[in-house]
């Protein structure tokens, strides 16, 4: 057995390895009869809620250690929800021709913007990230600080105003 802390319960494998196992199974569904897949499905279900009631046991104890460990366990739990949700929705989005995607709202714009400013994002990565070309990406940044008047740069500058 693996004990990381004195206040984490005994788990069979290191968390590292237990993160790990659920994208090895998950790969490996596709030659699963009915009845396995509805295990599984239901086995995925009661690791999750298992998990969460460690993490409330931790939080209840009042240590901070314990409390933080279970603020963490959780925030990690979100953020694997929301990158599955995203690789989902980027896969279903690529197999639609560029030609055929619906364009990018000035706010959406705006908000992709800031994102890269923000995180120190290269024009390349958010082209990648959001579908499309670096060389737009560069075009966007030059028409709002070259033509701040313009119908499409006043709504982002009329967005961003409002945000702050």
């Amino acid at each position: 057995m693996y004990r990381a802390c004195d206040f984490e319960p005994e788990l069979p494998l290191p968390p590292a390895q237990l993160s790990e196992m659920d994208d090895v199974l998950v790969t490996s569904t596709r030659h699963f009869t009915p009845q396995a897949l509805r295990l599984f499905l239901k086995c995925t279900r009661f690791i999750t809620l298992g998990l969460a009631k460690v993490a409330s046991e931790w939080w209840r104890r009042g240590d901070p250690v314990a409390s933080g460990f279970a603020e963490c366990l959780a925030v990690r739990t979100e953020l694997k929800k929301s990158l599955a949700i995203s690789d989902i929705m980027r896969t279903r989005l690529e197999r639609f021709p560029a030609r055929h995607r619906k364009h990018y709202t000035p706010e959406e714009r705006f908000k992709i913007l800031v994102l890269m400013k923000t995180y120190g994002l290269t024009s390349t990565e958010v082209a990648r990230i959001f579908l499309i070309d670096a060389q737009t990406i560069s075009r966007w940044q030059r028409e709002a600080l070259k033509e701040p008047e313009s119908n499409t740069n006043r709504t982002i500058l009329e967005v961003s105003q409002g945000a702050s």
